[in-house]
């Protein structure tokens, strides 16, 4: 596999995460039916199939899933702990994803996939015999939660270590005795996921060890470059503009073939054109903020991550007068940061001092629609040049939002 191949399975498994993040924010309750269709749908909206068919696989039949697949989904994974280990809020976003990813592949396993998969992990215990079961019927009644006398005759029960079952043992759901839960095959995910949520604890920290001693610091810049990078395709940048733009800023640093060699399939990538030709979204004003940054790193919102005197100097290049500049750090001081956001155009361009800023579109729609100007291969006025350069320049990348000009 080349660079770029890595890069772009990063990519695409942040997406997958993302719909993941994007599905629970529907209001629909995680992992149920209503919840696990539209996951599937956003991804075959995005047309990302592979994960489709991942998390549609019954594990019973390693044909349904070619192996290319399946290794390029574990790749993903470990990829993506070394661009989220930085903090520890990055690293609860990614835990808490990757736990949800791995119940909906679970729950598509047939009753020979869930032995299949046990058999690779620390639970490779056997289901508890009959006669066992019958001497521990009693218990299995009175405190396996959920289930009737009968679907308990007829279900597989696993003894398993009671630290290892603490979730259910908490919620009192299964039978414990003599230091054993006695969990039924359906609850037994919830022991493994315990489980896996130890080792991705266990793999980030030992991720954020290995990560400073890493020559290549574009894993760790990947997520501010895939804002970015998604913001310039929803505004309707032309990818040629686009890799103009790029090309400036790493050719400061790097050669122009060590650029065309590192970097350009990459962001071609990111807007759609290789490999799967993927349909990425920007992130929202409350995505951005939510995002922590490491040094060095400025993909969340600068009026969140700046000290309010960087924040003063910035504002003084644009223009803003030096009471604007206080207000606005004001604002940014207090948590206020869309508003903060607002302020600052409002001052620049004398827009509605009362907006609350949740995409950059606001202005940017009302200047395409005063222009008249076609979605589909217009160039940018001035006006638009100076404020996506304005929330470019000094690594402004917490850039609010996307443009959506499907309705102009």
């Amino acid at each position: 596999m080349f660079l770029w191949d890595f890069e772009a399975l990063a990519f695409e498994r942040v997406h997958v995460l993302q719909i993941l993040e994007q599905a629970t924010k529907q209001t629909h309750k995680v992992h149920s039916v209503e919840w696990r269709k539209a996951v599937l749908e956003f991804l075959r909206e995005h047309k990302i199939l592979r994960y489709v068919k991942l998390i549609g696989s019954s594990g019973s039949n390693q044909a349904d899933v070619d192996q290319q697949t399946r290794h390029e989904d574990v790749v993903a994974h470990f990829i993506l702990r070394f661009a989220f280990c930085r903090t520890r809020e990055l690293q609860d976003w990614f835990i808490e994803r990757e736990l949800e990813l791995f119940k909906l592949r679970y729950d598509s396993l047939s009753p020979d996939g869930v032995e299949s998969f046990m058999k690779t992990t620390d639970f490779n215990l056997p289901a508890i015999s009959d006669e066992e079961k019958n001497k521990v019927m009693s218990g299995l009644v009175q405190s396996t939660l959920g289930y009737t006398v009968e679907e308990i005759r007829n279900t597989d029960f696993y003894k398993v270590p009671f630290i290892k079952a603490l979730s259910l043992v908490k919620s009192m759901s299964v039978y414990v005795h003599e230091g054993y839960a006695y969990v039924p095959r359906k609850e037994l995910v919830f022991c493994v996921m315990l489980s896996y949520q130890e080792n991705l604890n266990a793999g980030l920290r030992l991720a954020k060890i290995r990560l400073p001693s890493m020559k290549d610091d574009r894993l760790t810049s990947l997520l501010s470059q895939l804002n970015l990078n998604w913001f310039f395709k929803a505004i309707g940048l032309p990818l040629a503009e686009a890799i103009k733009y790029w090309r400036g800023e790493f050719c400061e640093l790097i050669d122009e073939d060590t650029f065309n060699k590192n970097y350009l399939y990459y962001i071609k990538h990111a807007n759609g054109t290789v490999r799967g030709k993927f349909n990425y979204k920007p992130l929202d004003c409350g995505q951005i903020i939510s995002t922590s940054t490491g040094p060095g790193e400025y993909h969340s919102c600068s009026l969140k991550i700046w000290d309010a005197e960087t924040m003063r100097e910035d504002m003084s290049e644009f223009g803003i007068s030096q009471d604007g500049s206080s207000e606005i750090a004001d604002s940014a001081s207090k948590g206020n940061y869309q508003k903060a956001c607002a302020l600052s155009i409002y001052i620049t361009y004398i827009l509605s001092k009362n907006a609350l800023i949740s995409v950059t579109r606001n202005f940017l729609i009302s200047n395409i629609r005063d222009s008249g100007k076609k979605k589909q291969g217009r160039r940018f006025s001035s006006d638009e040049k100076i404020i996506i350069n304005y929330y470019v320049k000094g690594n402004l990348t917490g850039y609010a939002g996307y443009l959506d000009t499907q309705n102009i």
